[in-house]
């Protein structure tokens, strides 16, 4: 952040100093070095990437924490640091490594030639920590976020003035934002959201699910998977989600394998159901799936013993010729001779 001066004096309102964003986002990271990956040799330290796509050329100077500050240009408009870099590999940068002795926790800020033309912020199996970077508000035209696997604390207040955000991926994000889905979500014309086994939606009364999905900007939201989020009834609100095309719920804490809600979302074309473990097969699994008239894919890969008693409702799903049930992929003239 930048400071106001006057008369050569630090500009303060109320005794706090007038700040302004100068293109910089900081970033609070761990390791002995950035990017540093939470995985060692498996395969997701060869997916471990930071990335920064931009709308037309652009350039990052990055203060590293150590009194290294190196100026970076983007290579066909996209800033990526990987751990794994293959020599004579022009497309990306290699990491940089710390050399004082610190592996803890340390603040690096990346300032931006033209930060308002960056569109996409991508981080996998990097470990990020503390709060999402306060400024993310003067990344104005910011169009999608995908993170797997950090330690961030919180998404500041900001992410609601992000009006071009259309994407949020989440995935085993921090714990202390798990409780809930961020209120500054609620107002965001999200395209698409996955909060995949990020957010413990089992509180009603504390997930914001409700609020999330009673806003009347989930008219936009398309796909959405809250899969491995301790789920246990699907609000009714979801029938907000009037152009919701793909859904992936589930989870062992859910009452009814398909929750009745499910059946007001006459749109949908793909279904997905989590973990769903019973040995008792009187368990009620399904719910009326009446008006599920565009179903395509009924995907139950990971729920097991729920296949013998199909509803007959189903038969009203006419598009649906590919489904899998307890791990083993199936389109089978069973089901096919089922609905037909």
């Amino acid at each position: 952040m930048g400071r106001f001066f006057l008369g050569g004096k630090a500009l303060n309102i109320g005794g706090h100093p007038v700040e302004y964003n100068n293109g910089t986002l900081s970033f609070t990271v761990s390791g002995d070095t950035f990017p540093k990956s939470y995985y060692v040799s498996e395969s997701p330290f060869t997916n471990t990437r930071f990335i920064f796509r931009s709308s037309e050329s652009n350039t990052a100077t990055i203060d590293y924490g150590d009194g290294s500050i190196i100026t970076y240009t983007f290579k066909s408009n996209k800033l990526e640091f990987r751990p794994n870099i293959v020599s004579g590999d022009a497309t990306r940068q290699a990491i940089h490594t710390y050399t004082d002795g610190n592996s803890g926790n340390r603040v690096i800020r990346i300032s931006f030639g033209k930060i308002d033309k960056i569109t996409k912020f991508q981080s996998n199996y990097c470990m990020l920590k503390a709060s999402f970077p306060n400024e993310i508000g003067a990344v104005s035209n910011l169009a999608t976020i995908d993170i797997t696997l950090s330690e961030f604390t919180n998404f500041p207040p900001s992410f609601a003035t992000l009006k071009k955000l259309t994407t949020i991926n989440a995935i085993n994000i921090g714990t202390a934002i798990s409780q809930r889905i961020p209120d500054e979500f609620n107002n965001l014309k999200l395209n698409r959201f996955s909060a995949s086994s990020s957010i413990d939606l089992g509180d009603g009364s504390t997930s914001n699910l409700m609020g999330f999905l009673a806003s009347p900007e989930r008219s936009h939201l398309q796909f959405l998977f809250i899969d491995g989020c301790k789920l246990i009834r699907l609000p009714t609100e979801i029938e907000n989600c009037t152009n919701l095309y793909q859904l992936h719920i589930g989870g062992q804490n859910l009452y009814e394998l398909v929750p009745p809600a499910v059946n007001l979302i006459p749109s949908l074309e793909v279904l997905g159901i989590g973990e769903y473990y019973s040995n008792n097969v009187e368990v009620k699994y399904w719910c009326s799936l009446s008006n599920l008239i565009n179903l395509r894919v009924l995907d139950c890969q990971k729920a097991y013993n729920m296949e013998t008693n199909l509803p007959p409702d189903l038969q009203n799903c006419v598009k649906l010729k590919n489904y899998q049930f307890g791990g083993v992929y199936k389109t089978n003239a069973r089901i096919n001779a089922f609905i037909t």
